[in-house]
């Protein structure tokens, strides 16, 4: 089973976003706490925790090299990084660049996360995964706020096929092609954090995040 992890420039709105980060540089390089790594690397340590692969789609060297330097070897044995070229043209190009590189290695699932998650957890990513092995499905994705999250989600590796199409038909929207595949829902408990399926998007968020991280974390 194979992980792929997206950079911060995936969706086509972010450069509103990027520039309400300003203040803080790369949210990728932001640490998750005062003393820890980089977000990115903590999203690819837990996806490498339920892969066999990481394919990370990156578009900044210095990104790539920071969090490089931080991954622990057993980690980075797995890390396949990948070059974006088209960083600004939104999740669904990026998909559809990735997922064709897999059909050689023959991963039957594929696992989604987006780079800005810095309270994603295995057990976020094995709900996703065992709620497709429990379905016909073409994909199980999380549900946050009554939204479906197709960048947290485990895709069989037939569905990329509805990203690779859609991008050679011109669309930019990943929802245009997610409405073409059979998706499970995958609602978190209450007992849930929201933060394990939260992105930071702005200063705030990276606020509250330290916040939460502060009262409910110890490592």
């Amino acid at each position: 089973m194979w992980s792929t992890v997206g950079n911060e420039r995936r969706r086509r709105r972010s450069r509103g976003r990027s520039r309400r980060m300003e203040p803080l540089g790369n949210k990728l390089l932001l640490p998750r706490s005062p003393s820890s790594p980089p977000i990115l690397a903590h999203v690819i340590a837990t996806a490498a925790r339920v892969s066999h692969r990481v394919v990370i789609a990156y578009a900044d060297e210095l990104v790539k090299d920071a969090v490089a330097s931080v991954l622990a070897p057993e980690v980075l044995r797995k890390v396949q990084w990948q070059r974006d070229d088209a960083p600004q043209s939104g999740p669904l190009v990026a998909l559809a660049g990735v997922f064709p590189l897999l059909q050689s290695f023959g991963p039957d699932r594929v696992v989604v996360v987006a780079g800005d998650l810095p309270g994603v957890t295995v057990d976020v990513l094995v709900r996703c995964l065992d709620a497709l092995a429990d379905s016909d499905a073409d994909c199980a994705a999380i549900e946050r706020n009554g939204r479906l999250q197709p960048l947290l989600a485990c895709y069989r590796r037939t569905a990329g096929q509805a990203f690779v199409e859609a991008a050679e038909n011109g669309q930019t929207r990943l929802m245009s092609a997610m409405d073409k595949l059979c998706v499970v829902r995958v609602r978190m408990g209450e007992e849930t954090p929201e933060w394990r399926v939260r992105p930071v998007h702005t200063p705030e968020d990276y606020d509250a995040w330290l916040a939460w991280r502060d009262s409910f974390e110890t490592s």
